[in-house]
């Protein structure tokens, strides 16, 4: 159970990464859009063998509480620490519970008919409930993700009163900072966003030059590749792995391993991808 709850708890976090990237009607704003990038890359990360992109602590220092769910019995299966202090109830009395048991009774009939929702959609609209412990009103936001074998849900919450916040700086750094290369696009592949990494994997350009840009001008995926892609969109699952070829502006190229984290948003899908140059063998 602990080994499954960490795989499904970091593509919780690479898929919250690119869940609210970009919002509508909002220009690119690195620290702010960038925060939930993050979190749900980190469904990838999770059957990543190898990673240096932080995912337990971009999931724990994620200023957006986030529940994940088992969708056959209801469980809680993680919950980052947000979501927790928006409950009221410590994060390891929280996990392995009832969801519904997290909210106040007549919340109940309400909640219940938002999962049913987002199993039948893969969707649900937000919904206002009372939590059972402190008794204050909380907006849940319910989606499905599929992590096979198994299909989640995830819930989104967010308090009466609160505000968007900027994303804690340690998380913004590590996004940054971080030896794999992190980019977000949107489902057509036009570049939102690529961390320092990426950048660097191809030499000699910036974000500007990135931005806007479909990835296929870098990365050749081959038709299969696409068709992929689009089934994993639709489909609802969480992860891919793509091995491709990365083409710098020198003509230059390189083998690469593509973490792929669909984000089937209703309104804005995203993908979020992890890059991680292949080792050439002589």
């Amino acid at each position: 159970m602990a080994k499954a709850s960490l795989t499904n708890r970091k593509c919780l976090s690479l898929q919250q990464a690119g869940h609210s990237a970009m919002q509508p009607g909002r220009a690119f704003a690195p620290p702010t859009r960038v925060e939930r990038v993050k979190q749900r890359a980190r469904s990838v990360v999770s059957q990543s063998r190898h990673t240096d992109i932080p995912c337990e602590q971009l999931f724990n220092a994620a200023a957006e509480p986030v529940v994940l769910i088992e969708t056959t019995l209801g469980r809680i299966v993680d919950a980052n620490p947000a979501a927790a202090s928006l409950l009221g109830i410590s994060r390891a009395a929280l996990i392995g519970t009832l969801f519904l048991n997290s909210v106040h009774a007549f919340s109940c009939k309400g909640l219940r008919a938002s999962v049913a929702d987002a199993l039948r959609t893969g969707n649900a609209k937000p919904i206002v409930v009372r939590a059972r412990r402190v008794r204050t009103q909380v907006s849940v936001r319910l989606s499905t993700v599929v992590v096979p074998p198994s299909s989640y849900l995830i819930a989104r919450l967010a308090g009466a009163n609160d505000a968007a916040s900027a994303i804690p700086s340690l998380v913004m750094e590590a996004i940054e900072s971080g030896a794999m290369g992190l980019l977000i696009a949107d489902a057509d592949l036009r570049v939102e966003y690529a961390n320092r990494s990426f950048i660097e994997m191809l030499e000699c350009a910036s974000l500007e030059d990135l931005c806007g840009r479909v990835l296929t001008h870098w990365v050749e995926f081959s038709p299969e590749d696409i068709a992929q892609l689009r089934t994993q969109m639709a489909q609802r699952r969480a992860l891919s792995i793509l091995v491709a070829t990365l083409r710098g502006p020198q003509l230059l190229t390189r083998d690469i391993e593509l973490h792929a984290v669909a984000v089937p948003d209703e309104h804005n899908p995203r993908w979020a991808f992890i890059v991680r140059p292949r080792s050439r063998l002589n």
